[in-house]
């Protein structure tokens, strides 16, 4: 049986033997740069990374982006009910420190 038969020689239980999985073939026959079939750089990684952007590109083509004048509206807004909140937060923060002072020190 040459290495690249895809038949894999199974145990009696039907898994395949310690020695021969058909992912090792896969490994072993993958690209590596470092010379002489030593130790090297598998390239697998770059090509499931070219698939992951192209396929980012693809959904984010498919998203529906907000105009312009949404984006500003909706961060005005924002912005004002932070300032609103703001104050507001402060404001009964000043008012209960009066409150308490007045109460606790006679102040």
């Amino acid at each position: 049986m040459s290495p690249t038969d895809t038949d894999v020689t199974t145990t009696t239980g039907g898994e395949p033997e310690d020695d021969q999985h058909p992912e090792d073939d896969a490994r072993a026959r993958s690209l590596t740069l470092g010379g002489s079939g030593g130790p090297g750089v598998s390239l697998g990684g770059i090509s499931k990374g070219i698939a992951f952007l192209s396929e980012v590109r693809e959904e984010m083509r498919k998203v529906t982006w907000p105009t312009r004048k949404m984006v500003l509206t909706e961060s005005a807004v924002v912005i004002v009910f932070v300032v609103f909140f703001t104050t507001l937060i402060v404001s009964l923060d000043r008012f209960f420190a009066l409150v308490f002072n007045a109460l606790l020190f006679g102040k």
